[in-house]
């Protein structure tokens, strides 16, 4: 199996909405479900309708147990 990348789309044919040049303007920590699709879809939106330009990247959050 193929990792979805810009260039996998761009290879496949896909012809749909794509950000791969868009600098990077939003730092999202976390990657739940809701943070991924509640943050995604704002800057989406953003980009499609304001003008926005920019991607999300993801930092993960740290190892579990609390490190004082």
């Amino acid at each position: 199996m193929d990792i979805l990348s810009y260039g996998l789309l761009e290879k496949t044919g896909y012809d749909g909405y794509l950000q791969g040049n868009a600098p990077e303007r939003v730092l999202q920590f976390g990657e739940g479900n809701f943070l991924r699709a509640f943050t995604d879809c704002f800057v989406d939106i953003m980009n499609e309708k304001a003008g926005f330009d920019g991607k999300v990247v993801i930092v993960t959050p740290r190892g579990t147990g609390k490190h004082w």
